[in-house]
């Protein structure tokens, strides 16, 4: 049955979305093969550590990451207000978008403290590629970029739209767009399959077995990415539960005008 004319319109609309929809996962792709082939090569020249050194390593990550993330308690509360009385260069800006702030400088010191447990913990050389990865995919950068990982997926989405709904007038775009995104899933080495746990996340899998990593190795290199990971996770929840603490305690006449 043919399309009406609002149908028609919308699948013009559609169409001239997908576009802008992967401009970004293109901008990004360069990005991601440099990393990607930067953490094979490391995998490739990787002398592993002891277990206990890894381990060690791991917890001294938690540690460090614990004393450059915001509290919320009501003296972190105080704090926060103190420092923007007393400091002419914070004056003009109120506590949230203080804390919101913050977010750069947490975030680059977790790449300091990447980069300091590589020094004897070549784990942690892999895992600060694969964090320049992920964050890449995730939008976590400053300043903060596009997520890759959605965008993917809401492009698969869009094909899915396209084919169900306008696909009998528009088969060469529906041809078009899939070959162009399995393109991009394939030269990035993203997860295309949407059944996949790893669903428009980075094929970690799939270089291990190229590079040809032992069970070990793998589980080894895996949990530091995802003490990583987890790092990046702990720290957005610290500022949020930080904003929502100034939040919260605003109108206390114990911190009246913060």
């Amino acid at each position: 049955m043919a399309l009406i004319p609002t149908e028609r319109s919308i699948c013009n609309k559609v169409v001239a979305d997908f576009e802008g929809l992967t401009s970004p996962i293109r901008a990004a792709k360069g990005q991601i093969r440099s990393a990607a082939s930067d953490f094979a090569d490391q995998l490739r020249n990787t002398v592993w550590s002891e277990q206990s050194v890894l381990d060690q390593a791991l917890t001294d990550f938690e540690d460090d990451l614990e004393e450059i993330l915001p509290g919320d308690t009501s003296d972190d509360v105080q704090a926060i207000k103190d420092m923007i009385d007393n400091c002419d260069y914070l004056s003009s800006l109120s506590s949230v978008s203080t804390i919101a702030g913050t977010a750069g400088g947490i975030y680059d010191g977790i790449e300091d403290i990447i980069n300091s447990l590589s020094e004897t913990t070549p784990e942690f050389q892999l895992g600060g590629i694969a964090d320049t990865i992920n964050n890449i995919l995730k939008g976590i950068q400053f300043p903060f970029g596009d997520d890759i990982s959605a965008l993917f997926a809401k492009a698969d989405k869009l094909i899915e739209c396209l084919a169900a709904y306008c696909g009998g007038e528009y088969p060469s775009q529906v041809t078009q767009f899939t070959d162009d995104l399995n393109q991009l899933y394939s030269d990035m080495n993203i997860v295309s399959d949407p059944n996949n746990e790893n669903y428009t996340n980075f094929d970690y899998g799939r270089v291990y077995s190229e590079v040809g990593l032992n069970p070990t190795q793998i589980s080894n290199v895996t949990s530091t990415i995802n003490k990583i990971d987890e790092g990046n996770q702990v720290a957005k929840s610290a500022i949020d539960s930080s904003i929502e603490a100034i939040k919260d305690t605003i109108k206390l006449p114990k911190i009246g005008g913060i």
